[in-house]
């Protein structure tokens, strides 16, 4: 899949034309847009970057990215866990045998996967493992409001923080390339 630039809310691709007027020659720009929310982008960004299994646990902010990516007629293994640990273990074994994996979550489903994270982080993986965690600022879906760059700085592993959906795409593609550079998971 070719990568489109993310720009605000959406993807596009610039392509280029020729075009015949009389006896001028002009480049006319065509976009293609596609509408991209935030969680889009960041499946968007697993995609290009190779993902080989995705896993989730279905609880807003972060469900979408399991729902895009489970349209997609690419070749990847995605699917919903009965819980975030369930979930998180199956993208860390995916990990440990070479697969690009991914683990999705929001906020509370961090304390689910807190002591097999923090195994993971000293024992480390070879394929590359992304836990995208969704935080909840104002506990809109939530029951509590937490703060994930604390358990980052906890575990000593790195934590991405996008500011837009471009950013969100791009970072998730870095987070695969760190995470096999480094051998952990962020």
């Amino acid at each position: 899949m070719a990568p489109l630039e993310v720009t605000g809310f959406i993807w596009s691709r610039f392509k280029r034309t020729l075009a015949k007027s009389g006896k001028y020659s002009y480049l006319i720009p065509l976009y293609e847009k596609l509408f991209c929310r935030w969680n889009e982008a960041v499946a968007r960004g697993a995609i290009e970057a190779g993902v080989q299994m995705v896993t989730g646990y279905p609880g807003t902010p972060s469900s979408e990215v399991i729902e895009a990516l489970s349209q997609s007629k690419m070749e990847f293994h995605v699917q919903w866990s009965v819980n975030e640990k369930v979930a998180f273990d199956l993208a860390v074994g995916a990990s440990i045998v070479g697969a690009r994996s991914m683990a999705t979550m929001k906020n509370a489903g961090l304390n689910w996967i807190m002591d097999m994270l923090m195994t993971v982080v000293y024992g480390g993986v070879r394929g590359g493992l992304v836990i995208y965690v969704a935080d909840d600022p104002g506990a809109h879906y939530s029951s509590n409001e937490q703060d994930t760059r604390f358990v980052s700085m906890y575990g000593k592993f790195p934590c991405l923080e996008p500011s837009n959906q471009h950013e969100a795409k791009e970072l998730t593609k870095m987070g695969f390339e760190i995470s096999e550079k480094l051998f952990l998971s962020w």
